[in-house]
């Protein structure tokens, strides 16, 4: 089994027009098919990264999905750096049973999205 990666257009009309064709490599001749989508790649809802289940984690401290931080995400606001009142940096405190204002950091691609969010690259794979 090969895989390889097909840039395409919004259609898909290249991919579409490969699937079913053959491809000669060397002596062999290959049948090229459409690969499936794995639904089965794990987030670990422990350290939030994928390729794995909270079960098989070995992070000793969860890690809160919003900042990446030592807390869950329930205590976000009363751990986060980016939620505590800071006032050498200027930072103030989030108010009680408000949710945080600040945009949450991915863990896998560190962009500004929870790593749960399909926006993230790493979710597309």
């Amino acid at each position: 089994t090969a895989y390889f990666e097909v840039w395409d257009s919004q259609r898909g009309t290249c991919a579409a027009n490969l699937v079913g064709h053959s491809l000669q490599f060397s002596y062999w001749t290959i049948r090229i098919l459409e690969a499936n989508a794995n639904p089965s790649a794990s987030l670990c809802q422990c350290c939030w990264t994928w390729g794995h289940s909270s079960k098989s984690c070995y992070a000793k401290m969860p890690r809160c999905l919003l900042c990446g931080g030592p807390h869950y995400q329930d205590g976000h606001c009363a751990f986060a750096g980016c939620c505590k009142r800071n006032p050498s940096q200027g930072i103030p405190k989030t108010p009680e049973g408000q949710p945080c204002p600040h945009p949450p950091r991915c863990l896998n691609c560190c962009q500004a999205h929870a790593a749960t969010s399909k926006q993230c690259p790493f979710w597309c794979h």
